[in-house]
C-alpha cells in the first residue's frame, strides 16, 4: 500500500462515483473510490451532510470530509483528465 496525494477530502460528486476523494498526484487531478463498509458509508454521509452550510449535500454545496480515521482502501482511480485548478474537484457525470 502506498500514501497518495497529500490534502485528501473525501465529498459527494453526484456522478457515477458517488463520493469521491480528490487528490492531486503528479500535476493529474483524480478521484479516488473507496472500499466503505455499510456503516462506514452511513458515517461519511452524516459527515458529509454536518460540512454543509443547509445540512445536506448539493451539487453546490457537496460537502468535504476527512476520512483518514476509517483507514480506507483505495479500489477505484480515476484520472480526471478536464480538470484545472478552477474546476478542481469535479467530475462531469457520465465518466
Amino acid at each position: 500500500e502506498e500514501k497518495l496525494g497529500h490534502d485528501i477530502y473525501m465529498s459527494a460528486t453526484f456522478s457515477v462515483l458517488p463520493n469521491a476523494a480528490w487528490t492531486e498526484i503528479d500535476g493529474k487531478y483524480w478521484a479516488l473510490s473507496f472500499d466503505l463498509t455499510y456503516e462506514q458509508l452511513d458515517e461519511l454521509q452524516k459527515r458529509l451532510d454536518a460540512s454543509t452550510e443547509k445540512g445536506a449535500t448539493t451539487v453546490d454545496d457537496p460537502g468535504y470530509v476527512d476520512i483518514s480515521d476509517m483507514n480506507p482502501v483505495c479500489n477505484l482511480a480515476v484520472y480526471n483528465i478536464d480538470a484545472d485548478n478552477a474546476h478542481y474537484g469535479r467530475l462531469p457525470a457520465g465518466y
